[in-house]
């Protein structure tokens, strides 16, 4: 995956984010012995809730990959980037030279969005 689409990608992530989440990004569930597909966020505002679904799992992954946490790995992606571009003084050897492809920071960050052959 080349560096363009990658940062498109997070792009989309931080701008999904930041819609779902407007003020308040943290999702959590108030009480999942008792209802267990109920997901508020910060300002006890419902997120989702129904009696069948979300399945207790369900409900659990959406509220710890919240707005907030993809915000925080939007962020730290960027950072990652940013130290592999060809004009950094950190970059590895393989960005230096502009070989994202061989890189193996940037094929991790990458790998999250499951088309990293191109």
């Amino acid at each position: 995956m080349d560096l363009e689409t990658l940062r498109q990608h997070l792009d989309e992530d931080e701008r999904v984010a930041l819609a779902a989440g407007g003020d308040s990004p943290n999702w959590h569930q108030p009480d999942p012995e008792r209802e267990h597909g109920r997901i508020e966020d910060d300002a006890a505002d419902v997120v989702t809730y129904d009696e069948s679904a979300p399945s207790e799992a369900q409900a659990a992954h959406i509220s710890r990959h919240d707005p907030a946490r993809v915000l925080r790995w939007v962020k730290a992606a960027r950072q990652i980037l940013e130290r592999h571009t060809r004009s950094s003084p950190t970059s590895c050897y393989h960005c230096a030279r502009g070989r994202y492809e061989d890189c193996p920071d940037v094929a991790a960050v990458a790998s999250v969005y499951g088309d990293t052959d191109g």
